[in-house]
């Protein structure tokens, strides 16, 4: 089968590529950014220049029913915040392109679950347990919220964001809960979330259909709270999975998607969804992902689709949060027979860097800068 990644900047693309590889599959790799990383791998068959997602999107779209025809792809399979403008575009590129089939949820669901305040009423109306969850639109609603009686601590959050950025825990003072959110400088909305104590737990999962064909949960216990994770430990809560079939089944879904959720000894809330690839990947490394992002050969399995997961870290980053180094967990940068990629990301770095100096941003905006979408309209051609 001949594959087109998208994003291969990211790590999760990398991850794919190599997988895909190693099963057979020929892949290509498209990126918009200069360095694309995931194509440095052996693995990998050709790289491809397209356009940006955010700032081209018409163009971006014929930059891959370009790259489809020229290569004879039979799957598509977004991996970041490109997946939107993918599934925006899905049903034209089908008929650009026919036969191509496209690894991702409908852009009607996706758009609703990429939206931290839609998604929470979504869940919540299929059962899902999640938090009691408010929509800010400025910092009367926030003075509005904080004036009623709302005792506990509360977590606020943009409502289009990734990568826990700007996430702010504010905790009761006497009289009032001081912030330095300043809200006139940002361009969308926030959501105040019930903040629940326990332990953070994520999953990764690949529908179709409405059933969860495979799904895996991992977390990190040496993680600071609203810390992105660096290492991915397999972990399992059936309450977690109930509620992972359910939003499933729920909304028919097919495509890729991933949840967080506290877990706790007497209660689990699912806080958030991210309705693309997400690092959970990695802990699916031995299955043959082209099989199961087609639909056509699920992964085997007994009465689960829960699997149990293999252990991953991103080692460089370790290396600063832990002082020290886990050799005996898999480093979903480096392979010893894959090196090259390694070399492509420092580049990369530095690549984001001068972004992130030009447009005075920080260097995790400058990762997603023109592929980020904020709920903006997509018109189609």
């Amino acid at each position: 089968m001949r594959v087109l990644v998208l994003g291969g900047r990211s790590l999760v693309a990398l991850e794919i590529v190599r997988n895909l590889g190693r099963h057979g599959h020929e892949v290509h790799v498209a990126e918009s950014v200069s360095v694309n990383p995931a194509a440095w791998s052996r693995h990998a068959r050709g790289s491809t220049r397209i356009r940006s997602a955010r700032f081209h999107f018409l163009g971006f779209l014929d930059d891959l029913a370009t790259t489809i025809d020229t290569h004879g792809i039979d799957l598509v399979v977004p991996t970041c915040e490109e997946t939107y403008f993918v599934a925006r575009g899905a049903d034209w590129l089908r008929r650009r392109c026919p036969g191509v089939r496209i690894a991702a949820g409908s852009f009607e669901d996706i758009s609703a679950l990429h939206d931290k305040h839609r998604a929470m009423e979504v869940l919540g109306r299929l059962g899902v347990p999640v938090p009691a969850t408010e929509l800010i639109h400025d910092a009367r609603d926030l003075g509005a919220l904080l004036d009623r009686d709302r005792r506990g601590p509360l977590v606020l959050k943009r409502r289009f964001s990734r990568f826990g950025v700007q996430v702010r825990l504010l905790l009761p003072e006497t009289g009032r809960v001081r912030t330095d959110i300043a809200f006139d400088q940002c361009a969308d909305d926030w959501v105040a979330q019930e903040f629940v104590e326990g332990r953070l737990h994520c999953a990764y999962a690949f529908a179709h259909e409405g059933r969860v064909i495979a799904s895996v949960q991992y977390a990190d216990a040496g993680a600071a709270p609203f810390q992105v994770l660096t290492a991915f430990l397999p972990a399992h809560d059936p309450r977690f999975q109930e509620a992972i079939e359910r939003a499933v089944a729920g909304l028919h879904y097919s495509g890729h998607i991933s949840f967080d959720a506290i877990v706790a000894d007497d209660r689990i809330a699912v806080i958030e969804c991210n309705p693309r690839v997400t690092s959970g990947v990695h802990c699916v490394a031995d299955a043959d992902l082209g099989a199961l992002f087609s639909a056509e050969h699920p992964i085997e399995r007994s009465t689960s689709p829960a699997l149990p997961g293999a252990p991953a870290q991103i080692r460089v980053l370790n290396l600063f949060r832990r002082r020290g180094r886990d050799r005996s967990i898999r480093d979903v940068v480096h392979a010893a027979d894959d090196p090259m990629p390694s070399v492509a990301y420092a580049l990369l770095v530095a690549r984001f860097a001068l972004t992130a100096l030009r447009h005075r941003i920080t260097l995790t905006a400058a990762t997603t800068r023109d592929i980020e979408w904020n709920g903006q309209e997509l018109p189609l051609p």
